[in-house]
């Protein structure tokens, strides 16, 4: 293989890294971009996000029309469940500071979390408690940092979990920030990816 066939395929490997696509995608991409992959893999996801926006489109619209016939409304749970691969993320207030249900509130926020097949989730107001049961259900699926400071003048804290995906590269983990000043002992979670 030559030099520029050699550039080529590490530049096909890439695109196909962080999008998760084929290999003929991405060098149909590749090409459209004169081999520059950043403006390629940028072209593929603004795609990914216009066909996703239209295929809600025709759902709400194929919802909104009761008289359309059946052999349609397939067709549009047909394409419900071959969602796109998109950059997601939630941020969500546990509010684990109530006692009452924590357990079973703590396992239904994990369950939304998958259901939304989150990229990045960040979590507030998070306590031991809270913690433990979100490392039962999630760790296998999500790299985990916690903004637990054993010497805090507070009991919650937050989370930032990663979904374990081949293009997410985690950097050297976390630093927790404090603020100065702060009466609540509040911090900043910082992860780096």
């Amino acid at each position: 293989m030559d030099n520029d066939a050699v550039r080529r395929q590490k530049l096909i490997d890439e695109f196909m890294v962080v999008t998760e696509g084929n290999h003929q995608t991405a060098e149909e991409y590749l090409k459209k971009h004169s081999w520059k992959v950043v403006e390629a893999i940028n072209d593929y996801f603004e795609w990914m996000h216009d066909e996703y926006c239209r295929k809600e489109k025709e759902e709400q619209d194929a919802d909104e029309n009761v008289d359309e016939p059946v052999q349609k409304k397939s067709k549009v749970e047909e394409n419900r469940n071959q969602q796109l691969r998109l950059f997601r993320h939630i941020t969500y207030n546990v509010d684990s500071l109530n006692e009452r249900n924590l357990q079973i509130r703590i396992k239904a926020i994990c369950k939304i979390i998958m259901d939304e097949k989150a990229t990045i989730v960040f979590l507030q107001e998070v306590r031991m408690e809270s913690e433990l049961i979100i490392r039962q259900n999630l760790s296998d699926h999500f790299e985990i940092f916690s903004g637990f400071m054993a010497n805090s003048l507070t009991d919650y804290y937050t989370m930032t979990l990663v979904a374990r995906k081949q293009w997410i590269k985690i950097g050297d983990g976390q630093i927790i920030i404090n603020f100065k000043d702060t009466r609540m002992n509040r911090n900043i979670l910082r992860t780096d990816l």
